[in-house]
């Protein structure tokens, strides 16, 4: 039997009292060739307990298909809408499947933190101005966001949290010869 005293310390190391997020951002799939996992994935994006699905596994050694790509079919028919999956179709691992997910996610997550502030300024500029201004917003914000938090010579980056959730952030640069500084992209 343990004492109170490590199971506090057991408690804390656990961190056992962070209080979830009421939706998690993600619900995630590693690949198998068994349908069942993305059959419930589907069900727990359509009950709303997950902005995101990530579906990852490449060839399979034993059947040949397509680990994710045979999932995606799966979601896709049970409802899931497209622009919510993730997929990941190239490891051939467990450690692949998610060491090749981060990039995709990382980028999802952070255009759909974007995304209210571009069709903001659509709304307010009209199609035609915003679209000779952005024509690939997506593309041009993925790319920048990504560079700004990967180069921690040039810029720093801060984060912002409320009740230990993520709520915003910050890449600033600071220009040394003037000592003028310039930010490259924040969310509120």
């Amino acid at each position: 039997m343990i004492t109170e005293a490590e199971a506090k310390r057991i408690t804390r190391y656990l961190d056992v009292q962070t209080v979830l997020s009421e939706q998690p951002d993600l619900v995630f799939v590693f690949g198998t060739r068994h349908p069942e996992p993305a059959q419930v994935a589907a069900d727990l994006i359509k009950r709303g307990m997950g902005r995101f699905l990530v579906l990852t596994g490449g060839k399979n050694p034993i059947n040949g298909m397509g680990e994710a790509l045979t999932h995606l079919k799966i979601v896709l028919g049970q409802g899931v809408e497209r622009e919510r999956v993730i997929v990941e179709s190239e490891s051939t691992n467990t450690l692949e499947n998610v060491v090749f997910a981060i990039p995709k996610i990382t980028e999802r997550v952070t255009l759909a933190a974007w995304e209210p502030v571009f069709h903001s300024l659509e709304h307010v500029l009209g199609h035609g101005i915003f679209a000779l201004l952005w024509p690939d917003w997506r593309d041009g914000q993925a790319k920048g966001v990504a560079s700004a938090c990967k180069d921690r010579v040039k810029y720093t980056t801060l984060v912002a949290e409320v009740d230990g959730v993520a709520a915003g952030f910050l890449a600033y640069t600071l220009k040394h010869e003037d000592q003028t500084g310039y930010d490259v992209g924040k969310i509120c």
